[in-house]
């Protein structure tokens, strides 16, 4: 089969080079800003979030596996041997 995939336009393209730049470096901006004004990450902020919002502000690892591996992954990169987390 000797077809070709349609590529985007100059409108689309622009669009989508806008996009990937906003979704590269918001992240980042805001774990600059959370660290700065609030000592914790991006990762952090997300973790107590949705405590705040589960009933009585707890969860149970096991409520959600897809939340479970996020937390598991964030919080060791985030502790580390030896350290404690530097939450407020």
């Amino acid at each position: 089969m000797d077809t070709q995939s349609p590529w985007l336009d100059d409108d689309q393209q622009d669009l989508w080079q806008a996009l990937l730049t906003v979704v590269v470096a918001l992240p980042a901006a805001l774990d600059r800003q959370l660290q700065r004004d609030a000592g914790i990450s991006n990762f952090e902020y997300g973790v107590l979030a949705r405590l705040s919002a589960a009933d009585e502000a707890t969860m149970r690892l096991s409520d959600s596996p897809k939340t479970t591996a996020k937390i598991i992954t964030g919080t060791n990169a985030s502790i580390g041997p030896g350290s404690t987390p530097n939450m407020p």
